[in-house]
């Protein structure tokens, strides 16, 4: 099963996707591993300070329950691909509209979907690989529902949901990342994985902040100090190797 989005009829071709980028894209990707080794840390450490605050428990709790939940009916149950089709393609139309485009022509089943978009980018050829489309919709309801003063006595149900639904995007996106995507070899597979996995650690990062109470900032302050860090342990590699070879 191949999920494909087609680019509307006679698209005026970018740099994006030419032979002449995929070196660039390449090395790019390989440019940004450190950033990936140093937001996998910064989970590390979010995970690490929830497990000091007890308070955080229940919260974590209906979390993990939704993820759990969502794995069983993986496991155990017809897969629904359809749903995941949909959101696959949304997603598309979404992030075709963030960047002024248009979308139009969408096709959903069981075997694939298609939509026609008249602007296409890195972003908008992985998104839905990183933007867990349904996690977002329970995330707007959430924030409606408490603006409007109706969700005394929602907020683990909706942790719960939260927990179910970006396991759903984590588990068909692995599944769809073993096919060979168009969208992935658009811009080089290497390059796409690592901002595929960066983009989902900081969304990780950034969602256990916030449901263990540690506040918004937590895991961006977290993924700078360790960019810092590893910036500053380079740089000092790199004199020792520069003063060995001047002796």
């Amino acid at each position: 099963m191949r999920v494909n989005r087609a680019v509307s009829p006679a698209p005026r071709r970018s740099a994006i996707g030419t032979p002449v980028s995929r070196p660039i894209k390449f090395l790019a990707g390989l440019g940004l591993l450190p950033l990936l080794a140093a937001a996998a840390g910064a989970v590390a450490d979010a995970t690490a300070a929830l497990a000091e605050r007890e308070h955080a428990f229940p919260s974590l709790v209906w979390t993990v329950g939704g993820a759990v939940v969502w794995l069983l009916c993986y496991a155990l149950l017809p897969r629904p691909m359809r749903a995941y089709v949909l959101g696959h393609e949304l997603t598309h139309v979404l992030w075709t509209w963030l960047h002024g485009g248009r979308a139009f022509g969408l096709r959903v089943g069981r075997r694939g979907g298609e939509v026609r978009v008249t602007r296409s980018n890195v972003w908008v050829s992985l998104a839905p690989y990183f933007f867990p489309f349904y996690t977002a919709l329970v995330v707007v309801a959430w924030g409606a529902a408490d603006l409007a003063g109706r969700a005394t006595g929602w907020r683990n149900v909706a942790l719960g949901l939260v927990g179910l639904t970006w396991t759903f995007h984590a588990t068909f996106t692995i599944e769809m990342m073993q096919v060979r995507q168009p969208d992935l070899r658009e811009h080089g597979v290497l390059f796409s994985t690592v901002i595929i996995l960066l983009v989902n650690l900081a969304g990780v990062g950034v969602a256990l902040s916030w449901v263990g109470g540690l506040g918004g900032l937590w895991w961006p302050q977290r993924f700078a100090a360790r960019v810092v860090a590893g910036a500053g342990a380079a740089a000092t590699a790199l004199r020792a190797i520069a003063q060995g070879f001047s002796l």
